[in-house]
Order: C-alpha cells, then structure tokens, then sequence
C-alpha cells in the first residue's frame, strides 16, 4: 500500500473544488475516502487519472452525504435537547430560563414581552452567523452549517406571523412554545460551535500543510 503525500491530499481537495463539491464538510469525507481507495487499490494508477475514474462516485457520494447531513445533525439537537433536562450542569441553565419566562409572564407588560421575545429568539442564529462569517474563508461553506442554521431558525418562523393572534402574550401556550423555541436555539448553537471546531481541526489535519 502507497501512502499518500500532504501535496496528494491538497490535489484531491483541489480536484473535488473543481467538480462542485462545495461544502467542506463533504470534501473531507470524501477525500478521506478517495485517499483510502487510492491506496488500497491503485498501486501504480496516477491520482488525476484515479480522481476522473472516481467521478460517478464522487457524485453520488456527494449528493447521499448531503442528503443525510440533515438527519445527522437533526438527531444531534435533539439529543442535546434532551441534556438540558437530565445532565445537572444543563438542569440548572433550563431552570433559570424556566424562571425568567415566569417572571415575565408575571410582569403581563405586552410591548416587554414582545421585545424580549423577539431578541431571545433571534440571538442564537445571529451569534451562528456571526461565527461562521467570521470563520477562515476556506471553512464558510459547511452543509452541515446551513444544516444546523435551517434547524434553528424554524422558531423565527414564527416572527412573520401575528403572534398575539395565535398566541396571546398571557396564555401558558405561549410560554411554552417560547421555552422551547430558546431550548432549541441555544442547544443548535452548541452543535454548530461543536461542528465548526471539529471541521477546522479535520480540515487542518487533512490539507493543510
């Protein structure tokens, strides 16, 4: 078996940037992958000759791997979801929002509520944006990102519609699809940080020199 050079590795990379694969996230997999294949089976194959052969798995691997992403980190939310109430360190976070919520239903002022609604909902997609514009030009476009961002933002759906229509400000209906609502966004915001740091170690490990 020949092992691959880190020059080898950048051009694999560098390949799959050619052909459309845009997502970084899917570009280690794959190349993790390709690189493997290549030792296993092409002695004396030259890797661009190896990468053309490869290109009808290239693609179908891209588009299954994109396909399940969504699942993947659907499952992790939930499964951090599920932390904030059993795992003590979580429990104690979960109460204190619980408790703000109950005061601020107890304040009944309408404008404050709506407010702080507003701003509790948006904050977490803004910090996971603000983060990921932040990132290394190289690591901006993550499916997984767009994933975990698509999760989160379903809350705000609830911004463009009448709010006080469906649910008004002093019913216990709200109040819990509020708690909610926050538990999922900061618990989306955990995995994006727990992805962003795991793609630029991967990502680092992998290409760069």
């Amino acid at each position: 078996m020949v092992e691959l050079r880190k020059e080898d590795i950048k051009k694999i990379d560098e390949f799959l940037i050619r052909h459309k694969v845009k997502f970084i996230d899917v570009r280690i997999e794959l190349i993790d992958h390709l690189a493997s294949k290549h030792e296993l089976e092409s002695q004396t194959e030259k890797l661009h000759a190896f990468l053309m052969r490869n290109r009808d798995f290239i693609k179908t691997f891209t588009k299954e791997r994109q396909s399940k992403i969504h699942w993947i980190y659907q499952k992790q939310i939930i499964k951090q979801v599920a932390l904030f109430f059993y795992k003590p360190r979580f429990i104690i976070f979960t109460a204190l929002i619980a408790f703000a919520l109950f005061s601020i239903k107890e304040l009944n002022i309408q404008k404050v509520t709506l407010w702080l609604f507003l701003i509790s909902i948006v904050i977490p997609l803004a910090i996971a944006l603000y983060k990921q514009i932040r990132t290394s030009s190289k690591l901006k476009k993550m499916q997984s990102y767009q994933t975990v961002c698509g999760i989160m933002s379903m809350p705000s759906l609830f911004l463009f519609t009448p709010v006080n229509a469906y649910l008004p400000f002093d019913s216990n209906l709200f109040y819990i699809y509020w708690f909610t609502a926050l538990i999922f966004g900061i618990s989306g915001l955990i995995v994006f940080n727990r992805l962003l740091k795991e793609t630029n170690i991967n990502y680092s490990k992998i290409v760069s020199a």
